[in-house]
């Protein structure tokens, strides 16, 4: 399983300068269903930049073979304050 976000992800997960601590949003989930959980989060959109992220990471054919479910996490503005729309990023070659 992998967690993708914006910076609500980090909230959820580290907290400390971003207005909580402890939430654990991933940790509660791993340890709810009892599996290792991946995290890719960003301090900026969770619309663009988190999908670079994965899809450096998902260079990793291995790495992306074994995640069957992907929980996205960001703000609900980003679907409604977009102007130009997202950008299209492949998620794998």
């Amino acid at each position: 399983m992998l967690i993708i976000g914006d910076r609500h992800t980090l909230i959820f997960h580290a907290g400390g300068d971003m207005l909580a601590k402890n939430a654990r949003l991933s940790d509660n989930l791993a340890g709810k269903l009892g599996l290792n959980l991946d995290l890719i989060g960003v301090k900026g959109s969770g619309t663009s930049s988190v999908r670079i992220d994965l899809y450096r990471k998902a260079k990793d054919a291995e790495w992306l073979a074994k995640k069957k479910v992907v929980i996205w996490c960001f703000a609900a503005r980003d679907f409604s304050e977009s102007k130009n729309g997202w950008s299209k990023i492949p998620v794998k070659k």
